[in-house]
């Protein structure tokens, strides 16, 4: 009986142990999710080039808290960006202007959207994931 307690007790003390080890990355995304939280109300205003002069992690997580029509302005704005780049084929920029139209059902449908499929025509029409 003093084994099976002995034993009940182990396991208790090793399932209690943390297993999310503190990380300079745990770090950060905690300062960086109390950044985004405390000036929110600012952050979700930004424009194209505001929102590009914070690094590409920082990006992410204030347009996890953007509403989906801001995100497709957003959006709108990187895809015209690349559409005028003068080394595009036309397949590639029709491409863009596909998805141009098509970034508002995206963003509000975004849990019933095949990315991998996007993907793929991405590629097929000649982007990389640099290009994008």
């Amino acid at each position: 009986m003093k084994n099976l307690f002995l034993l009940f007790a182990l396991f208790f003390v090793v399932a209690c142990q943390k297993t999310d080890k503190p990380t300079v990355e745990k770090l950060h995304e905690i300062k960086l999710n109390k950044f985004v939280e405390q000036y929110k109300d600012d952050l979700v205003l930004l424009n194209y080039n505001e929102l590009i002069s914070y690094p590409l992690d920082a990006q992410r997580a204030i347009t996890k808290v953007m509403h989906p029509d801001k995100k497709v302005s957003l959006w709108e704005a990187k895809l015209n960006l690349v559409k005028n780049r003068s080394t595009l084929s036309n397949e590639q920029v029709q491409f863009i202007d596909q998805l141009i139209s098509q970034l508002d059902f995206i963003f509000k449908n975004v849990d019933q959207i095949d990315f991998d499929a996007i993907e793929e025509k991405a590629i097929s029409v000649g982007f990389d994931n640099q290009q994008i």
